[in-house]
């Protein structure tokens, strides 16, 4: 049988140091929120609240960055957002988005505003 390898205490202390180190810059990053890309080109009269809901004079603006792949999820999103908002299907648009590093992520790192917020911009606007 082999001979059983111990680690030395100095290595055991320094690597432990280097992984928690690492769990610790991965769990900031990931905490770290990004700004709403929709925020910098808002023209008069449009507000966006989230960075996928843009709302103007002439609608609703869905911004889907991911593809659909043949499973209707752009006209089921429109479809919930019609209805919570309380307009026709005909006002939501579907746009693809700028290119954004908030867009990269898995899950939206940004603050989700509530629906009233949402329901009084679009009074607002229209």
């Amino acid at each position: 049988m082999g001979k059983v390898k111990t680690i030395a205490r100095r290595s055991f202390l320094i690597g432990s140091a280097a992984v928690l180190g690492g769990v610790a810059f991965g769990v900031w990053r990931a905490k770290t929120p990004y700004t709403n890309p929709l925020l910098k080109r808002l023209g008069e009269g449009e507000a966006a609240l989230t960075p996928y809901v843009k709302i103007d004079a002439s609608g609703v603006t869905l911004i889907t960055p991911r593809a659909d792949k043949g499973q209707g999820a752009y006209h089921v999103q429109a479809a919930l957002i019609a209805e919570e908002l309380d307009v026709t299907l005909e006002a939501v648009k579907i746009d693809p988005g700028p290119p954004d590093r908030a867009y990269w992520t898995q899950r939206s790192q940004l603050r989700q505003p509530s629906l009233t917020r949402l329901k009084r911009a679009l009074c607002k606007t229209l």
